[in-house]
């Protein structure tokens, strides 16, 4: 169960993090899938500094996929069925 939930938090913390890195690489000025707020801080940014923060979402993305592919197989060793 606990590992079911962990699976579970990693995904939701993956679909975030390219959700993020959506964000600072497609907003434009006359974006309307953000806030504005967000928008605005997002807009401030350089374009170096925003494809930096896109990379590193990315990067946590894929350690989130990485990490429910590993907790999978530890599960499955451990006689669950995946």
């Amino acid at each position: 169960m606990a590992a079911t939930l962990c699976i579970l938090m990693l995904m939701v913390l993956a679909a975030s993090c390219l959700y993020e890195a959506f964000v600072y690489l497609a907003v434009k000025q006359k974006s309307t899938f953000v806030g504005r707020k967000t928008k605005d801080k997002v807009l401030a940014m350089g374009r170096k500094a925003r494809q930096g923060k896109a990379t590193l979402f990315i990067v946590l993305a894929i350690v989130c996929f990485v990490l429910m592919i590993v907790a999978g197989i530890l599960m499955a060793h451990a006689g669950y069925s995946v």
